[in-house]
């Protein structure tokens, strides 16, 4: 009498099963969104605990995180963080949370889940950028450049961009303690006092940042057919170089990413494009 071989059992909380789910689309898209709320969670501790154990969920237990039911209950909770803690939040938080909503959208429809991912991502980016441009157009302390010149006062990590515009780290550490008095104080003014050189520089900035974003909210709104829809990937990862290299926003970077490759229905070239924007915004933060 010969024993009864026995089959391996499969289990569902496995490292086997995080690398079938790696190789996959569907796989990344839940595991980098996930993966990204634990940033994201920064603005509010309580979120930190809960992305990660959802981050671990989405990569050892693939079935499950397929759920959409999960993944509109994550959205939910960031939704009463926004209602919480609305101060602590920032723009891309929302896009976070439609993206999270998205996802779960797209997961009624599992085996066309790219296509309605995607083009729910497509209608988010179009929308985001339109609004960026639409701000900064009617901005006129933008186009003018002394939004960006009071950015870079306010934020150290804008100094290289200013210094091309002939703005001098010297000069920044002068006007600093008067832009501090004037964000204390509504009654404080000053004089910006740039070069020629400076001004022209800083509205040319200003006005190439204003195409770009508008380029890309035309191309993500434009129809797949669209001769446009070509320019979708490239100019975003060069929105994302541009922006990153300067301010390197981690989250956000990654955010961008996983909506733009699943809006590519993770085409190779474009997955690439993507991991190198990603991997300047992390080589720019490591080396502030």
């Amino acid at each position: 009498m010969t024993a009864a071989s026995s089959s391996p059992v499969s289990l569902p909380w496995s490292v086997a099963a995080a690398m079938k789910q790696v190789r996959t689309p569907i796989g990344c898209v839940l595991m980098i969104t996930a993966g990204t709320g634990i940033f994201m969670g920064a603005h509010w501790s309580p979120l930190v605990p809960l992305m990660l154990a959802f981050y671990l969920v989405t990569l050892l237990a693939p079935s499950a995180a397929r759920n959409s039911l999960i993944w509109f209950a994550i959205a939910g909770a960031w939704v009463a963080a926004v209602m919480i803690q609305p101060s602590a939040m920032e723009d891309h938080v929302y896009l976070y949370l439609a993206w999270l909503v998205a996802i779960a959208v797209g997961l009624l429809d599992r085996d066309n889940f790219l296509d309605e991912a995607g083009r729910q991502g497509r209608y988010l980016l179009a929308l985001l950028f339109a609004t960026a441009t639409i701000w900064k157009l009617t901005s006129g302390s933008f186009i003018s450049g002394a939004a960006l010149w009071t950015s870079g006062l306010l934020d150290d990590r804008m100094t290289p961009l200013l210094n091309l515009a002939g703005i001098s780290s010297e000069s920044l550490t002068d006007a600093r303690p008067q832009v501090t008095a004037v964000v204390a104080s509504d009654g404080e003014t000053f004089d910006i006092s740039l070069s020629s050189y400076s001004s022209i520089a800083l509205t040319l900035l200003a006005l190439g940042t204003i195409a770009l974003e508008a380029l890309i909210a035309v191309s993500y709104a434009a129809p797949d057919t669209s001769r446009l829809a070509k320019l979708r990937a490239p100019l975003l990862v060069g929105f994302g170089f541009v922006t990153y290299a300067i301010v390197p926003v981690l989250p956000f970077a990654l955010l961008l990413a996983v909506i733009g490759c699943t809006i590519a229905r993770f085409e190779r070239r474009t997955v690439l494009a993507f991991v190198t924007m990603v991997l300047v915004a992390i080589v720019r933060f490591a080396t502030l």
